[in-house]
């Protein structure tokens, strides 16, 4: 549903004045389309750049009222609540209650904890207004048949004075802000509406009206230390769910690398598992091959050439035996006697193995290289 002419000419040049500018066009389209009678209009300060003023109609006893009210958004808005106020006609009156004090400033527990809130918007807020005004009205009628009967809301259809619960507040030109918030330019919503005159209650109804106006402010203080109470814990709650929230995103860096690295040591294993599939196929190989003699390889062209591989090869076993045996007696690992007993017998055999040798390498020839 689009807006009201008379509002949709104030709104593309109010919105503006917002950082959230396209916020605030959808949730000013989204309330018109829920309560066309609340019309946009120039809100009347710079940190309140936009308001909406006209009813909002509740079911009470079974008949249809119109609540006059006002929703100023602040400069902040959404991030900052509205201001709300109960704008009374000149034949209303506020009725206090727990949504809505003595001026008329609408304190809903929905306004309360709407910065803790996420999707907050204004229709949201209406609709809450809507079923709280429908339990405990905000306003009552002055100058009627109410006084006579003592009854707070008069129907429509009752007596000869139009009710005034059943029409919007006429509005003409934009509306004056500080004749709603007085002098003080109070655009937090601390200030409070002009409170209507009880002048028509009588005695009785005045000294009723005084007494529950007392409890109230006796449940608004206890409210009050509760609410700080909670917010306290709530604080708590919330240190110790940002410590949780910083330790999960270090668990799952650590769990980031981890996987990195299986990922990586995965890549490894499977190039190891390659090679050993090769290292086995080569051995099997090795293995299906006949077994050979390894000293048939090493052959001369002649006896004598064989003759010599064998001397000098019987030599150099002689010459690390005898190391050996010299290792294993500086060692104690046998004694002295044994030692020279073995090398004298080694030695007589390494001689006899070089004279071999040296006649060998003369009959061939060889003892010139």
């Amino acid at each position: 549903m689009s807006l009201p002419a008379a509002g949709a000419a104030h709104l593309p040049r109010l919105v503006q004045h917002y950082a959230h500018s396209e916020q605030v066009q959808a949730h000013a389209s989204a309330l018109a389309a829920r309560y066309p009678t609340l019309v946009p209009q120039p809100g009347g300060q710079a940190d309140t750049p936009l308001c909406f003023r006209g009813t909002i109609p509740i079911t009470f006893h079974g008949q249809t009222y119109h609540i006059p009210l006002g929703i100023w958004l602040p400069s902040a808005y959404p991030d900052q609540a509205p201001n709300v106020f109960v704008l009374p006609t000149e034949r209303m009156a506020v009725r206090t209650g727990s949504c809505v004090d003595a001026g008329g400033h609408v304190v809903h527990p929905y306004l309360a904890v709407w910065t803790e809130r996420a999707n907050v918007d204004l229709v949201q807020l209406c609709d809450m207004l809507q079923t709280s005004f429908s339990q405990e009205p905000p306003v009552y009628a002055c100058g009627t048949s109410a006084e006579a009967t003592g009854s707070d809301i008069v129907p429509a259809a009752t007596g000869p004075v139009q009710d005034p619960f059943t029409q919007a507040p006429r509005v003409e030109g934009p509306l004056d802000y500080r004749a709603i918030f007085g002098n003080s330019g109070d655009a937090g919503g601390q200030g409070s509406l002009r409170a209507t005159s009880n002048s028509g209650l009588s005695p009785a109804s005045r000294t009723h009206q005084q007494l529950l106006e007392t409890v109230r402010e006796k449940l608004r203080e206890r409210l009050a230390v509760f609410r700080a109470d909670t917010s306290e814990r709530v604080n708590r709650v919330l240190a110790d769910n940002a410590k949780l929230t910083e330790s999960e995103r270090t668990i799952d860096a650590a769990h980031a690398r981890l996987i990195s690295v299986e990922a990586e040591l995965d890549e490894e294993l499977g190039e190891l598992l390659a090679k050993a599939r090769e290292l086995a196929a080569a051995t099997d190989k090795l293995a299906s091959e006949p077994d050979f003699a390894s000293d048939e390889l090493i052959r001369g062209q002649l006896p004598i050439h064989t003759q010599i591989f064998d001397l000098t090869a019987k030599e150099h076993a002689i010459d690390d035996t005898i190391d050996q045996l010299s290792t294993a007696l500086r060692r104690g690992g046998v004694e002295l006697a044994t030692f020279l007993k073995i090398v004298r017998r080694l030695a007589r055999e390494q001689f006899m193995c070089k004279a071999l040798l040296a006649k060998a390498r003369k009959n061939a020839r060889l003892d010139s290289i």
